[in-house]
């Protein structure tokens, strides 16, 4: 049986969840109000834009396997 990455944590967890609930919303707002949070909104540009994608896609990944390796594995 595997366990959660970050299981001793739950402040990480529910950091990790909202940033991956943030990036979805912004996605969102990309594409039905034409308005990029983390550019228009934050002014992120070039290196920080890339490393806050690289940020998000972590935060994704470490849920992705919180989800289907541990959550669903176990039902």
């Amino acid at each position: 049986m595997a366990d959660k990455l970050f299981s001793g944590n739950d402040l990480v967890l529910y950091g990790l969840w909202l940033i991956v609930a943030v990036a979805a919303l912004n996605w969102a707002f990309v594409e039905f109000a034409d308005f990029d949070l983390l550019v228009d909104g934050l002014g992120l540009a070039d290196d920080m834009l890339t490393m806050t994608y690289a940020v998000i896609g972590a935060a994704a990944t470490v849920n992705l396997y919180n989800t289907i390796a541990v959550d669903i594995m176990e039902m």
